[in-house]
C-alpha cells in the first residue's frame, strides 16, 4: 500500500466528546497497489489484527474492525476502510472495477465506494479487474484509492489519565485464484 498506514494524528481531549461518540474526519489519498510478474488471477482479504477490540456500530456493523484498547482494556474505537469511490480503480493501466465476493470468487458483485469488511464476515475477498462487473480478469498491475472513516468511543468510556494510543491494525493478503 502506498504510504503504508492511515495515521490519526494526535486527538485532543479538548475536541472530543465526553458523553458521545467522536467521528473523526475522513481520511483519502492512500491506494492499494498490487504488482504481477504476468498476468494473474488475484483477490486479496484483509484481516483485522484487533479484531477483540471493535466495536460494531448500528450500521453495517460488519464492516468496522478495532482500534486497540486503553491502559484499562477499554475498547477505544472503530475504523472502516473502504474504496474511495471518487476515484476509480485502476487495472492494467486503464479504469476498472472494484468488486467483492463472498464464495471464493465463483460470483462477483461491485458498487462504488464499498467498504473493505475483515475477511472474518462471509469469507470475504475483494479484486480489480477490467469490465464486465460480474467476472474476474486475470491482472499484471492494479490500484485502488482507499479512505478510512474512524470513531472514537465517549471520552467518558475511556481511561483519560494517561496518553491513548490508537492501534488498529489488519493485514491485507493477495488470494490467488
Amino acid at each position: 500500500m502506498t504510504g503504508g498506514d492511515f495515521d490519526l494524528g494526535t486527538l485532543s481531549g479538548n475536541n472530543l466528546s465526553f458523553s458521545n461518540s467522536n467521528s473523526l474526519p475522513e481520511i483519502k489519498g492512500k491506494t492499494l497497489d498490487i504488482t504481477c510478474s504476468g498476468a494473474t488471477l488475484v483477490a486479496f482479504s484483509v484481516t483485522d489484527n484487533r479484531s477483540s477490540s471493535v466495536i460494531r456500530p448500528g450500521e453495517n456493523p460488519r464492516n468496522y474492525y478495532g482500534l486497540g484498547v486503553d491502559s484499562q482494556g477499554n475498547k477505544i474505537g472503530s475504523y472502516r476502510p473502504a474504496h474511495d469511490g471518487a476515484i476509480p480503480a485502476a487495472a492494467d493501466g486503464s479504469t476498472a472495477v472494484f468488486k467483492h465476493s463472498t464464495d471464493d470468487g465463483v460470483s462477483w458483485s461491485t458498487q462504488s465506494g464499498i467498504a473493505i469488511s475483515p475477511s472474518a464476515f462471509a469469507n470475504n475477498i475483494y479484486a480489480i479487474s477490467p469490465p464486465p462487473d460480474n467476472t474476474h480478469s486475470p491482472i499484471t498491475t492494479a490500484s485502488l484509492p482507499l479512505s478510512l472513516a474512524a470513531k472514537i468511543q465517549p471520552l467518558g468510556t475511556l481511561d483519560t489519565s494517561a496518553d491513548i494510543t490508537i492501534d488498529g491494525y489488519a493485514t491485507f493478503e493477495l488470494v490467488y485464484l
